[in-house]
């Protein structure tokens, strides 16, 4: 995955004008904790909400970016820069 991430930044592959989807503040806070390897149920406790409601968080955002699981939603972020780790 790192190597994805390396590749994509030499090359420059979110360059000025690319498109970045807009999340909503909450779903970046979700997507922060998910960056640094913290489960759903971490997740839920540290911002106090439900496993359920983290849950629902992911998939929107599994959807924004155009992922499909766990790996390719952290590089989508690297590479739009909406997190770093």
């Amino acid at each position: 995955m790192a190597h994805l991430v390396l590749d994509d930044r030499r090359s420059g592959a979110s360059a000025p004008g690319a498109i970045t989807p807009r999340l909503t503040p909450r779903e970046r806070d979700v997507l922060n904790q998910l960056a640094r390897g913290l489960s759903n149920a971490e997740v839920a406790a540290r911002l106090a909400v439900s496993v359920k409601t983290v849950e629902s968080h992911r998939t929107g955002l599994y959807r924004k970016l155009g992922v499909h699981n766990a790996s390719e939603l952290i590089v989508a972020a690297l590479r739009h820069r909406l997190t770093s780790l």
